[in-house]
């Protein structure tokens, strides 16, 4: 179908006649555990879009050797008093890359002098831009969450077979869209359980887990949903007597580190979106997203997705907030002759039209289409934001990606033991008897 640049999509509702003044709004918790849980930096200008970086490795020293008797009393001819035997040390270095992502997102085109005939327009677009710019933080949540295990190097398979996947350039499409797992056979067998996990603290503590300031000392975190989280705690009450309501609240001595609960040696961070999906054969894993966009009265509006709450497999992480490093570019201006637009690309939402853009280049995100719109009279325009970085994967020893079984929860039933009586018809009036008519 082709696109009429002259018209413009009636995107806000009319009051005729007029209603209640409240109007509600949508409210969603974007927040979770992955923003603030990812070392941050900045991505230099004039560098280019792909970076090299080596990670320096020291060898694990020789300790089988039998340490030497220091004999100097025996004979007047000592052998090798200032000279001993040595152990040899060594080190090495791996040199890996990381590149430079980015994505754009932008509204429909906006009309001053449409608007400007609608009632409750102020009210309505100041909903619409704080909604707008609560997508920033979806946004930047489901990146981190996703790059958590696409620049990872294994997969962690939940089950007793303790199963690892190597990660390969085959392994993902999209945005974890697909995940192949390299056959049927490496599917979870098992929902997260303390024995499994506890299966990771002598390697990771091997790794270095503890040797930083930003995890409590001998305690993980686990990054799931509130449901994961709480199963975990109701199959294993005696781990969480050590612990207090008040260690997670402000001023607690776990809040500080993103803490909702805790059991055994994990502190859990509630993840309210965590990634999701369904088998859909050959060991490939297809994601679902928690909303899908349907029909309004005007426009469209998220709704819940069933197939969300009841997919079988989900994914957790044992986390570590040195493990990865989001790198944000900094525009630095060129020449004071070339004012090229230093723009903010952490998602900023900027607007763009106004008296300021007198043409307009938009395009119909369906098609593709591009229209230039004469906007001589300043009285049009829309909203965008751009989104860039690149992701450092510094230490992955250090974080483990678990794909594992999930149940929204098994419900069974609990009949009543007695048996109701006979509904009756009530009597409910409420009147006196008045005297009759003789």
């Amino acid at each position: 179908m082709a696109w009429d640049c002259g018209k413009y999509f009636d995107f806000l509702f009319d009051r005729a006649p007029h209603y209640d003044m409240e109007i509600l709004r949508d409210w969603f918790p974007t927040d979770d555990a992955w923003i603030g849980q990812v070392m941050t930096g900045a991505w230099d200008s004039f560098t280019g879009t792909e970076h090299v970086y080596d990670r320096l490795h020291i060898g694990a020293p020789d300790l089988s050797q039998a340490w030497q008797r220091f004999d100097t009393q025996t004979t007047q001819c000592v052998s090798g008093a200032c000279a001993p035997t040595e152990i040899s040390v060594g080190w090495g270095s791996t040199r890996k890359t990381y590149d430079r992502q980015r994505q754009s997102y932008t509204t429909n085109l906006l009309c001053f002098d449409q608007i400007n005939t609608r009632s409750a327009a102020k009210e309505q677009m100041t909903g619409i831009i704080a909604g707008i710019k609560l997508i920033t933080k979806m946004v930047w949540s489901d990146y981190l969450r996703s790059a958590s295990l696409l620049f990872a190097d294994t997969i962690y398979i939940a089950g007793n077979a303790m199963t690892e996947v190597t990660i390969t350039p085959t392994t993902f499409t999209g945005n974890l869209l697909t995940i192949n797992l390299g056959g049927a056979g490496n599917l979870p067998t098992s929902m997260l359980t303390i024995n499994y996990l506890s299966r990771f603290y002598e390697p990771l503590q091997l790794n270095g887990y503890f040797k930083s300031k930003y995890v409590p000392g001998g305690m993980f975190k686990l990054i799931t949903d509130p449901v994961s989280a709480q199963q975990l705690v109701n199959l294993n009450p005696t781990l969480v007597s050590a612990y207090r309501i008040t260690d997670f609240l402000e001023g607690g001595k776990l809040f500080k580190y993103g803490v909702n609960q805790a059991i055994g040696n994990f502190g859990i961070s509630w993840d309210e979106f965590p990634a999701r999906f369904y088998h859909v054969g050959g060991g490939v894993l297809r994601r679902v997203w928690p909303y899908v966009n349907s029909a309004a009265t005007i426009g469209l509006k998220p709704t819940v997705a069933r197939e969300y709450l009841l997919a079988p497999y989900q994914y957790s992480q044992i986390w570590h907030p040195e493990a990865m490093q989001r790198l944000t570019p900094n525009l630095t201006p060129v020449s004071p002759d070339m004012p090229f637009m230093t723009r903010d690309l952490g998602g900023k939402w900027n607007f763009m039209g106004g008296n300021r853009d007198r043409t307009l280049v938009v395009k119909d995100p369906v098609t593709g289409t591009t229209c230039t719109v004469d906007n001589k009279r300043g009285n049009q325009g829309l909203l965008w934001a751009d989104f860039e970085t690149g992701i450092k994967f510094r230490r992955p020893e250090i974080i483990r990606g678990i794909i594992h079984q999930r149940d929204p929860g098994c419900v069974t039933d609990d009949a009543a033991c007695s048996v109701a009586p006979s509904y009756v018809i009530q009597n409910l009036s409420d009147s006196n008897p008045v005297c009759p008519i003789l």
